[in-house]
């Protein structure tokens, strides 16, 4: 992970704890997971800082973070399109957006955007035989789906912070 990234991160969890009611909450960390092992070093990277009262999830086999893939994407984007239909995921009037060009308003409307676009994909196999390849993404005109992945993941590992035993402690 580029030392930029790092640097965004960083900088958005201490302007969160610039904020007079988040000051000493507990920041709830879910990196996403990959076989470099991202959410490991995140977490590192975040103590060296010295950034404290920060629990990262452990959703990948014990490893920080959560592993995403193709099936866990499609869950991921049903359990989101659920909960928009509900009503049940807004965005707070304390926005906070570091390291972007956009304002915050700026942003909350990319998400939307990414969030319009994210839908299945089916490519078909050109060997013979072989099935056709699934993807997930909202990759359209602008290229990325950064945030809707982050919005998906953190939507879905909310509910699992608050529900399972191994985050107890925390809460």
């Amino acid at each position: 992970m580029p030392e930029d990234t790092i640097s965004l991160l960083i900088n958005h969890m201490m302007a969160l704890r610039q904020r007079p009611h988040l000051g000493g909450s507990t920041i709830v960390l879910v990196p996403e997971s990959n076989l470099a092992m991202d959410g490991s070093w995140i977490r590192m990277e975040v103590y060296r800082h010295g950034i404290r009262n920060v629990v990262p999830m452990h959703e990948d086999e014990g490893r920080a973070g959560v592993r995403i893939n193709a099936e866990f994407k499609g869950v991921m984007s049903r359990e989101l399109a659920r909960r928009v239909r509900e009503a049940t995921v807004y965005m707070s009037r304390e926005f906070v957006c570091i390291g972007e060009e956009n304002s915050p308003d700026a942003m909350k409307d990319e998400i939307v955007h990414q969030l319009t676009h994210f839908c299945r994909h089916t490519t078909p196999s050109k060997t013979p035989g072989r099935a056709a390849t699934v993807a997930w993404h909202g990759k359209h005109a602008r290229g990325f789906d950064d945030h809707v992945i982050a919005l998906m993941i953190n939507s879905m590992m909310k509910e699992r912070f608050f529900n399972k035993s191994t985050y107890e402690a925390w809460r």
